[in-house]
């Protein structure tokens, strides 16, 4: 599934089959079938990484029937699920298929970042088949970071950590749309995340993120090339943004400087705008928006 959010639907339907669509579900239907071809589903539906894109309780729905008429898994990977800053819940897909659904979570952006301690819910029978997988890879995940992790939620630790998280992230969310707005030229677009860590940038056709990387770097800026996500390396017009790890007070002058390297791609030229800051930055000391954090 592509991670562009406006061509949720067509990127979906592309993924799993193409031809037989029903228009806007997101989902394949009628003749399409992937009996034999795949054993299951793997998707993020609340703020997905790389686009920042939920999806809608239709769509989910859609993938449910979808995977019930196939027959196959789901593996619902729900790393963010609990970081929203904004809009109402809207259930799992869990919730909606717990027969066929492994929902996944993780500590890792809720506790610590590197924290690599996860959960899987799902029937009995799907769990024990793991059980015996996880025994013969590593027994069990590390003890220690299961007692820090029990202990985090008991003491209520979890709760309040959590609440100052989204208010924090909320607050870093919405500076960096309101700089989107204020200093991208004309022609640029971005999705507006209800949650999550990161969000999606589109530039006008002709624009290539990967070959404008090695200058954005240099003049203090870097991404993720939006190509990388998707398998046919298509969409180099695009970008992803991390929002949560750079401090607001570097965040402005990270925003003015893509915006000029932006501008510079889309003109040919190598004159830096004037609204941007000097040009003296190492790589080292880059606006970083590119993080995984």
């Amino acid at each position: 599934m592509g991670p562009d959010g406006d061509k949720w639907s067509e990127t979906t339907q592309e993924t799993l089959g193409g031809a037989g669509a029903t228009a806007g579900s997101g989902v394949p239907q009628g003749a399409v079938t992937l009996k034999g071809r795949a054993k299951f589903i793997y998707i993020v539906p609340d703020f997905c990484n790389p686009s920042g894109i939920t999806m809608t309780l239709e769509e989910r729905q859609a993938l449910v029937d979808f995977a019930r008429r196939e027959d196959l898994l789901i593996v619902e990977d729900s790393p963010y699920r609990e970081l929203r800053y904004s809009g109402a819940d809207i259930p799992t897909i869990y919730s909606l298929a717990p027969e066929r659904t492994l929902h996944l979570g993780s500590f890792s952006k809720i506790f610590a970042p590197g924290f690599r301690l996860g959960w899987i819910i799902a029937e009995p029978q799907l769990l024990e088949q793991i059980f015996v997988c996880k025994q013969a890879l590593d027994l069990c995940p590390p003890v220690f970071d299961q007692y820090l992790a029990a202990e985090f939620m008991g003491s209520g630790a979890l709760d309040r950590n959590l609440a100052k998280s989204i208010d924090l992230y909320r607050g870093k969310r919405d500076y960096m749309l309101s700089l989107l707005e204020k200093y991208m030229p004309a022609g640029v677009s971005w999705t507006h995340p209800d949650g999550g860590l990161f969000l999606w940038v589109t530039l006008p056709e002709g624009i290539d993120t990967v070959a404008m990387y090695d200058s954005a770097l240099a003049a203090g800026v870097a991404y993720v090339a939006g190509s990388f996500f998707y398998l046919d390396g298509s969409h180099r017009n695009t970008m992803r943004l991390n929002f949560s790890y750079l401090a607001k007070e570097r965040m402005e002058a990270g925003v003015r400087l893509l915006a000029s390297e932006i501008r510079k791609a889309a003109s040919g030229s190598q004159i830096i705008d004037t609204q941007s800051v000097a040009k003296n930055k190492s790589a080292k000391n880059s606006d970083l928006f590119s993080g995984n954090h």
